[in-house]
């Protein structure tokens, strides 16, 4: 399975990661970065939920990926010298959260647990 890379423009918006690549004849291309991710569950016959990324349990004939942050692949493909701004600190645990689950979570998915 495979997720859209998102990045923060000047404005620090938040906004798809492109990649533009420009032909012999001067026509340019531009295209949606996405990274692996896993699949999780089994069709209808089994669900899972986590609040970190993880692999399935399961055999469900995906292909099970090491996951990665959306900084990390935008700083492979904008290289080193321009890494990505920082993203906004997110101290506080929400409720109904373990102290062990909010500390297994990346900095990104404290993040989008806020915006909700």
């Amino acid at each position: 399975m495979m997720q859209k890379v998102y990045t923060s423009n000047e404005k620090v918006y938040r906004v798809p990661l492109i990649q533009r690549n420009t032909a012999n004849n001067g026509t340019v291309y531009e295209s949606y970065i996405y990274k692996a991710i896993n699949a999780w569950g089994d069709s209808f016959k089994a669900n899972e939920f986590y609040s970190t990324a993880k692999q399935s349990v399961l055999d469900n004939d995906y292909t099970k990926v090491d996951e990665v942050s959306d900084n990390v692949v935008a700083n492979i493909l904008l290289g080193m010298d321009h890494p990505m701004k920082p993203t906004e600190t997110v101290s506080e645990k929400p409720e109904g959260l373990s102290d062990e689950e909010w500390n297994d979570l990346s900095q990104e998915e404290k993040n989008k647990i806020n915006e909700c």
